[in-house]
Parts: C-alpha cells; sequence; structure tokens
C-alpha cells in the first residue's frame, strides 16, 4: 500500500495515501480508536454502512472507510505495528 505518515509541531501526525477506490467527494476524516472491527459493528448497528471493509497498513495500523446513516464518509484508525494484510490465495 502507498501510504506516507507525517509527523509536524506540536505532536501532529497524520498520514497521505491514494485515495480510496470508493466514490468520495473532498476530504477523508480518520478517527482513532481502540478496535476497528468494533467500530463497525457500532457503526452498521446505527444504520450506517461499510464502503472499504477493514484493511491493513502494513506494521502501522488497520482501517476502514465507512459511513453514517446520512451517507457522510469517514474513515477509522487502529494503530497496529503487527497489522499485516492476510497472504493472497494461490
Amino acid at each position: 500500500i502507498d501510504y506516507w505518515r507525517i509527523e509536524g509541531e506540536a505532536g501532529a501526525v497524520g498520514g497521505i495515501a491514494r485515495r480510496p477506490p470508493v466514490e468520495l467527494q473532498g476530504w477523508l476524516p480518520y478517527v482513532q480508536v481502540p478496535s476497528v472491527r468494533g467500530a463497525v459493528e457500532v457503526v452498521e448497528r446505527h444504520g450506517g454502512r461499510v464502503l472499504k471493509p477493514r484493511t491493513a497498513v502494513p506494521r502501522a495500523a488497520w482501517y476502514a472507510v465507512l459511513a453514517d446513516p446520512a451517507g457522510n464518509a469517514f474513515a477509522v484508525w487502529e494503530p497496529d505495528p503487527t497489522a499485516f494484510p492476510p497472504p493472497m490465495p494461490d
């Protein structure tokens, strides 16, 4: 995955990646959560939907792109230095 981590002054941390394959306009806010799986469950239980399922950013984190019931997109981010995508099937 193409992902570039950015660390700025005053503790600001972020990153830049290619736009997800989901049709989105504008900025995609990210929210750090303790569990991407848990966040997905809460969003779906309250009428939201998954736009991009839980995905690994290798050796950095897990993330998913979600939408609230009104269709507003946002991403959730779970830091995990052991995150790695599963092997591709043969």
